[in-house]
């Protein structure tokens, strides 16, 4: 069983994509060239979406009447491998477990 992973991406991460999918009609982008097609185009303050947020009030159906907040914009990646369960990545090796031997080894050996 796998875990379904979700990683935000940064402003600077790049991103590829069939040309008719994309946002801004390029193939090839930086997810701040979308937050700025998206945001930027009417005079609003591009940062505030994409990193500060910006405040307003949210009714949903679950929400019991109106919140206020913030409402942030952000892209969102999920890998096509999924992650492995937690307890799976327990068993699995880690290339850092020979060197915590090694440092387990060398306290013991300096110990009276």
């Amino acid at each position: 069983m796998f875990v379904e992973q979700i990683v935000k991406l940064n402003d600077d991460d790049v991103v590829s994509m069939r040309e008719k999918f994309s946002p801004i009609k390029s193939p090839v982008f930086q997810v701040q060239q979308v937050v700025e097609e998206v945001v930027g185009n009417n005079g609003i303050n591009v940062l505030d979406w994409s990193k500060n947020g910006v405040e307003c009030e949210v009714i949903g159906s679950n929400t019991g009447g109106w919140k206020k907040g913030k409402v942030r914009f952000c892209l969102e990646f999920i890998p096509d491998q999924p992650a492995p369960e937690p307890e799976q990545a327990k068993n699995q090796e880690s290339p850092l477990d020979d060197l915590r031997q090694q440092v387990v080894q060398i306290k013991k050996s300096h110990l009276p």
